[in-house]
């Protein structure tokens, strides 16, 4: 979702890794600053979960009705800065924990028709 505009967010220092806490500190402020997703607010939430041996970041907020919205989620690199995953990077545990993100990054007509697409059969 904001993977070209962590450039110059600042990052562990080149080789070194951070504690959970400063990573959660990083992520909460990254979605605070960079990302805008329409009917998400916050107050925001940096959590963090391990499956199939790696370590996940991720921040999240509420929609009006209160539900758990997905906003980020991160891993950390080989340099041990943070790094926004694409939305088909995600891990499973993810679908149980935001469903109705997932509905709609995983459905072939998110919109229920409002863009309807025009095939040219010539």
């Amino acid at each position: 979702m904001m993977k070209s505009r962590m450039k110059g967010f600042p990052s562990a220092v080149a080789g070194t890794h951070l504690t959970e806490a400063e990573y959660l500190r990083q992520v909460l402020a990254a979605c605070e600053h960079y990302s805008i997703i329409p009917g998400v607010t916050g107050p925001y939430r940096a959590a963090s979960l391990t499956w199939d041996g790696a370590r996940y970041y991720y921040a999240y907020g509420k929609d009006a009705s209160d539900t758990p919205r997905l906003v980020e989620v991160f891993r950390v690199g080989e340099m041990g800065e943070l790094e926004a995953l694409l939305a088909f990077q995600y891990p499973k545990p993810f679908k149980d924990l935001f469903p109705r993100d997932y509905a709609v990054l995983y459905n072939d007509d998110p919109w229920a028709g409002a863009f309807p697409v025009e095939v040219d059969h010539d």
